[in-house]
């Protein structure tokens, strides 16, 4: 390590006389190392003539090695003093993990760069160039999708046109796909691969941190908090209901899969900035691009359903509104909102919609400030789409499902399920399964499942 330093005794990253900060990882995982850089890289960020010595078990150096965010990576046992340590069991605690390990160092989050790749890497993952990866194991069991799940995804997939290729440690477990595989690759092997792949669809581990940090595409089953493992990553798409006692089934993941590959399609065809309100708490505390990313993704559900009306539940400031009206010009619209605190709202923020949407659509009187606990039914349609995002509790979230049904629609969407797993997840879940309603989770930013009646 060099000369000796003093440790300060604040709790956070210490700053050492000489301008050394060192951060050990806790975690053994690839994955915790990975999302450790979010950390070393805002310490680096926040004194750049530092120098920031990131501490790691062995195995994770050469996956830590293809990114940036510190000045020296060592071993976690080597000789030195007493650094800022990143404590292990990071899922335990409440809040996203990169926002914690950031805290655990003194700092914010910033996303480290990848280090450019070798030739000779790049070149061995032509070979697989659009391709889905599929990446069925994990260090943890009770992290880990069934088997016979991930044969039967394979199949689905390719039966949906796409080619599979299968990643994992060295050892002979890939040749029950009797598929393509890479076992046993470099880390800067396995990462060309992942930036040549259309898609990688893995269980809660490393390779999704690793795709994350490279802006490759990722689809993530794991079994529950998806948003607070992987919400940092632009290039990730997460699932609840994954691992060895999930209830994903292989029909939903390859849906999933597919809206990935269809949403991408619009990546580029809507933003939400100019129908942002001023002084918005919700914007104002969250990153400008996962704002962008959460509309893009609304404006791609309507491109694709392409509905004749809709109805909205929760309208809040008009957002969703306008990425929906934005796609289907021609949509008849109505929404209604409590204008209330609860569940995310903003009180005023109706009228701001309905001034927004006057203004920038030519729409007059279509929101109705009313709560709908204190509805017999829904404003009469036909609608052809009901979008639910008002109510966050359970008991909320399952009356609304039930309001929106009587209306008669083709489509129910609700919005949150992934961010709000045990609130409006299992309402909508036990809402589908209650009635035996077909039904599609969309792997968006905060989740929605597409219920489909007719």
């Amino acid at each position: 390590m060099g000369e000796e330093v003093t440790a300060c005794d604040c709790g956070k990253c210490p700053r050492y006389d000489n301008g050394v900060r060192q951060v050990t990882q806790g975690g053994f995982g690839v994955g915790d190392h990975l999302m450790g850089l979010l950390a070393t890289a805002g310490l680096q960020r926040d004194d750049p003539a530092a120098e920031v010595v990131y501490r790691c078990q062995p195995a994770a150096l050469p996956w830590v090695a293809l990114f940036t965010g510190y000045a020296r990576l060592v071993t976690a046992n080597a000789p030195g003093v007493r650094p800022s340590v990143i404590p292990n069991g990071g899922n335990d605690r409440p809040g996203p993990r990169w926002v914690n390990y950031a805290n655990d160092c003194g700092t914010t989050p910033v996303l480290p760069s990848p280090r450019p790749l070798p030739e000779r890497a790049l070149a061995w993952a032509e070979r697989h160039r659009g391709c889905v990866a599929l990446s069925p194991w994990s260090t943890w069991k009770d992290r880990t999708w069934p088997l016979d799940r991930w044969l039967r995804l394979a199949d689905l997939l390719e039966r949906a046109g796409e080619r599979c290729v299968v990643l994992d440690g060295p050892g002979p477990r890939a040749a029950a796909f009797g598929r393509p595989s890479a076992c046993g690759e470099s880390p800067e092997r396995v990462a060309a691969l992942l930036l040549a792949a259309k898609l990688l669809v893995s269980n809660d581990s490393g390779l999704v941190h690793l795709a994350g940090l490279l802006g490759a595409p990722a689809l993530a089953l794991c079994r529950a908090r998806a948003a607070d493992i992987y919400g940092c990553y632009e290039s990730v798409r997460a699932v609840n209901g994954g691992g060895e006692a999930g209830h994903l089934t292989p029909e939903a993941v390859c849906h999933a899969a597919l809206w990935v590959f269809f949403s991408g399609r619009y990546e580029d065809g809507f933003d939400i900035t100019p129908f942002l309100a001023p002084g918005d708490p919700f914007v104002a505390g969250t990153a400008p691009e996962r704002v962008r990313r959460i509309y893009r993704e609304k404006y791609a559900v309507a491109k694709r359903l392409q509905p004749n009306s809709l109805l909205e539940i929760g309208v809040r400031a008009g957002y969703s509104a306008a990425a929906f009206l934005s796609a289907c010009p021609g949509l008849a619209y109505h929404g209604i909102d409590a204008d209330l605190e609860d569940h995310g709202g903003w009180p005023g923020a109706p009228a701001r919609a309905l001034a927004m949407l006057r203004g920038r659509f030519g729409r007059d009187g279509c929101v109705t400030v009313a709560d709908t606990a204190r509805l017999g039914a829904l404003p009469p349609g036909p609608w052809d789409l009901v979008y639910v995002d008002g109510d966050h509790t359970y008991e909320g979230c399952y009356r609304d499902l039930r309001l929106a049904l009587a209306a008669g629609p083709r489509w129910v969407l609700v919005d949150d399920v992934t961010l709000l797993p045990d609130t409006v997840g299992r309402a909508a879940r036990d809402f589908v399964r209650d009635l035996g309603l077909r039904h599609e989770l969309l792997p968006t930013c905060h989740g929605d499942l597409l219920i489909t009646f007719r």
